[in-house]
C-alpha cells in the first residue's frame, strides 16, 4: 500500500493562502450578484468543473447504479447525478450570498426567515415539550448548511458539532457567521469536549443537529443502507440511549431558488433490549433507515459523490437491516 507524501509546509501555507484569497473575492463578488441569476451560474460551473470532477462522478454513478439501478434508467440515473451537483453549487452560492447579507445587517434573521418555510412543526413542539433536548437527524442533504437559520429564525435554539476549516482565517468567519445567525457552534475535537457540550446543549434543551450519513469505518457499525452494508457513526444513537432525548428527523428541501422546506418527522421509533452494544447497532440502523427513506423521495438533494460505503465490514460482521422505515413520508 503506497504511503500519501506529505505536503510541503511551503505548498500547504500557498494553499491556504490561496482558499483564502478565493474566499475573500467570492464575498466582493456576491455583494453584486443576485439570486435569481444562481440558476445560470451553477450551470456554467458544472460544465467548468466536469474535468476536475471525474472522480466524483465514477463513484456517485456506481452508487447510483447499486442504489437505484432496479428501479431508474441509465438516463435517470445521470440526470439525479447532474441534479445533485447543481443542487451543491446552488446551495454554495446561497451560502455565500447569506453571508454577506448577514454582516451587512443588522438583523439578518428577520430577512432569512423568508427563505424557509417549517413543515411538521408540531412533531418538533411536541419533542421539545420532553425537556430532553431534541437529537436533530440530519443529512448532506439540500442546503443543510443554512437548514439552522430556518430554525433560529423562528426562536428555536439549534446547536451543530462543526468540523474546524484547514484555514484558520476562513473558520474564523464562518464561526462569526454561525453566531450571527444564532447557531451553537460545538468544535468536534478535543471529543471529551464535544461530548460534555452536546449533553449540555441538549439539558439546556436546544436542538443537537448530528449528521448520520457519512462513512465511518474506525468506530462505527455496519448497518443496511440501500441494501447494502455501509460504515455508520454511532454518535446519534449513543447520544439517544444515554439521555433519552427524542431523535427527530430535519431535512431541508429545495422549494426555488434561495427558497426552503424544512421537514421535520415525528420521533424516529425504537425499541430498546436492554443490552447496550446491541441497542447501539438497532438504533442506528433504524435512523439511517430514515434517511434512505427521505433520499428515495428526493434523490438529487443528497451527496451520492461521497463514497458511502468505502469501509467494508469483516465477514463475521453482522450487519443490521430494520424491518420498518419512517412513518412521515
Amino acid at each position: 500500500m503506497k504511503k500519501k507524501k506529505k505536503k510541503s509546509k511551503l505548498k500547504k501555507r500557498f494553499e491556504l493562502d490561496a482558499s483564502w484569497m478565493t474566499f475573500s473575492i467570492m464575498r466582493v463578488l456576491f455583494m453584486f450578484i443576485p439570486a435569481k441569476t444562481f440558476p445560470l451560474i451553477v450551470r456554467y460551473l458544472e460544465v467548468i468543473s466536469r474535468p476536475f470532477t471525474r472522480k466524483h462522478r465514477k463513484i456517485a454513478l456506481e452508487n447510483l447504479t447499486l442504489s437505484l439501478g432496479k428501479e431508474k434508467s441509465k438516463e435517470q440515473i445521470e440526470y439525479i447525478y447532474r441534479a445533485c451537483l447543481l443542487e451543491v453549487a446552488q446551495s454554495f452560492c446561497e451560502l455565500i450570498s447569506g453571508m454577506v447579507y448577514a454582516f451587512r445587517n443588522s438583523s439578518p434573521l428577520d430577512h432569512l426567515k423568508e427563505k424557509f418555510v417549517l413543515e411538521g412543526e408540531e412533531n418538533l413542539e411536541r419533542a421539545l415539550s420532553q425537556r430532553k433536548g431534541v437529537i436533530g437527524l440530519c443529512a448532506h442533504f439540500g442546503n443543510f448548511t443554512l437548514m439552522g437559520t430556518g430554525l433560529t429564525s423562528r426562536g428555536y435554539q439549534y446547536a451543530l458539532i462543526v468540523r474546524p476549516a484547514d484555514e484558520s482565517r476562513v473558520e474564523s468567519y464562518f464561526q462569526k457567521w454561525r453566531d450571527r445567525l444564532g447557531y451553537d457552534s460545538i468544535p468536534a475535537y478535543p471529543r471529551s469536549t464535544a461530548v460534555r457540550r452536546s449533553l449540555g446543549a441538549l439539558c439546556q434543551n436546544k436542538i443537537l443537529a448530528l449528521f448520520a450519513d457519512q462513512n465511518k469505518a474506525k468506530g462505527g457499525v455496519f448497518v443496511d443502507f440501500f441494501g447494502r452494508p455501509a460504515g455508520t457513526v454511532v454518535g446519534p444513537a449513543v447520544m439517544a440511549l444515554r439521555t433519552g432525548a427524542p431523535v427527530v428527523p430535519i431535512f431541508n428541501v429545495r422549494q426555488g431558488v434561495d427558497k426552503h422546506k424544512v421537514i421535520i418527522g415525528p420521533p424516529v421509533e425504537f425499541e430498546i433490549s436492554g443490552n447496550q452494544e446491541k441497542d447501539i447497532i438497532t438504533v442506528t440502523a433504524k435512523i439511517t433507515k430514515v434517511i434512505e427513506d427521505f433520499v428515495r423521495r428526493y434523490p438529487t438533494h443528497w451527496w451520492w459523490f461521497h463514497n458511502r460505503w468505502k469501509a467494508k465490514p469483516k465477514k463475521k460482521e453482522e450487519v443490521e437491516t430494520p424491518e420498518s422505515s419512517t412513518p412521515f413520508l
